[in-house]
């Protein structure tokens, strides 16, 4: 039996819990003594990826858009700067090469992203590497040291509820013109890029 309620007075009250395939939930809805009040009530499931178990596996060098829509929370804490929003999505990549792996992440929403990376397995993952939101506004980028056939999984948090991005894994650290700091300065006329 699983009970949890939500402010009346929020403007899309949602109650999230864990559910098992079968398993039958009721669902009582309450206007807490207004009378006319009318709703609609919706049961949708989590994305495929919303747990480690359940990450999505990514190609080298490929840009790949997801969601966060009806995210939740995974079953273990964050390890490095808890975020406001714990409502977060998992990848997965397996390294071909010994050598920097980096991961980026792209927000068009400016949301602030909070990116970790583990390796070893779901049931005993190993802290990497992190990306604590409010780092990088639009892009939060990680590169890591990586061993070659070794699984590496990427946790991204959705501060926004239902918020598009899109994540990039890439062998070999990132160009060092990549971030504005670093960035070639340029001359009236050609420039060589």
């Amino acid at each position: 039996s699983v009970t949890a309620s939500t402010a009346v007075d929020a403007p899309a009250p949602q109650v999230v819990v864990q559910a098992t395939a079968g398993e039958v939930l009721h669902v009582r809805v309450g206007a807490n003594q207004v009378a006319g009040v009318s709703g609609d009530v919706r049961v949708v499931p989590g994305p495929a990826n919303d747990d480690c178990v359940g990450a999505t596996p990514l190609p080298l060098e490929t840009w790949i858009d997801f969601n966060t829509g009806e995210a939740n929370a995974s079953s273990f804490g964050w390890t490095c700067a808890a975020p406001t929003f714990d409502d977060d999505v998992w990848f997965r990549v397996d390294a071909q090469a010994t050598g920097p792996l980096t991961v980026a992440v792209e927000d068009p929403a400016n949301a602030l992203r909070h990116v970790e990376v583990y390796e070893g397995s779901c049931a005993a993952p190993v802290f990497v590497a992190c990306a604590p939101a409010g780092s990088t506004p639009f892009a939060r980028r990680i590169v890591f040291s990586a061993l070659a056939g070794e699984r590496y999984f990427i946790r991204v948090n959705d501060p926004n509820y239902d918020a598009d991005g899109r994540i990039l894994v890439s062998e070999g650290a990132a160009p060092p013109e990549d971030e504005c700091t670093q960035a070639a300065p340029l001359v009236f006329g050609d420039n060589a890029v």
